[in-house]
């Protein structure tokens, strides 16, 4: 059961963090592309970014399952996990805010601001990096 939990964690980190990257290379692109080329990729950037975000709370799932089932639970478990975990609730906050924002303007059928979306992809981005360095330095 360990090791199911395991792939689908590190699938679900690589749906994460590959979506990320490609929403903010097809953000860059966006910015800069005609209104009516914009308008068909909004979609695309969506998806990606709900299939991002799915990632994010199957890795919660698949974290505390495993830890429940290695470690008796969070108790006990090294300072730098906890590091780990403080980067991945920003990572959280973050992601859920550029949800709702996604989620807000499709309602107002306009494109979310899209400097407020490039700084939250940089805290997303940069949180979950800081959260890969912090689980290696945890789980050596």
């Amino acid at each position: 059961m360990y090791e199911i939990l395991k792939a689908i964690h590190f699938l679900s980190f690589s749906i994460g963090i590959g979506g990320g990257v490609a929403n903010a290379l097809l953000g860059a692109k966006l910015a800069q592309a005609e209104p009516e080329t914009a308008v068909k990729f909004a979609p695309v950037a969506r998806l990606v970014g709900r299939l991002s975000f799915l990632g994010l709370i199957l890795l919660w799932l698949t974290g505390g399952a495993m830890l429940s089932l290695a470690y008796d639970g969070w108790t006990g478990l090294p300072v730098m996990f906890w590091i780990k975990i403080g980067c991945v609730v920003v990572l959280t906050v973050a992601a859920t805010l550029a949800q709702l924002m996604v989620l807000g303007a499709q309602v107002r059928k306009r494109p979310p601001n899209p400097a407020r979306m490039a700084k939250l992809g940089m805290v997303i981005t940069g949180s979950a990096v800081l959260a890969v360095v912090f689980a290696v330095l945890a789980f050596r």
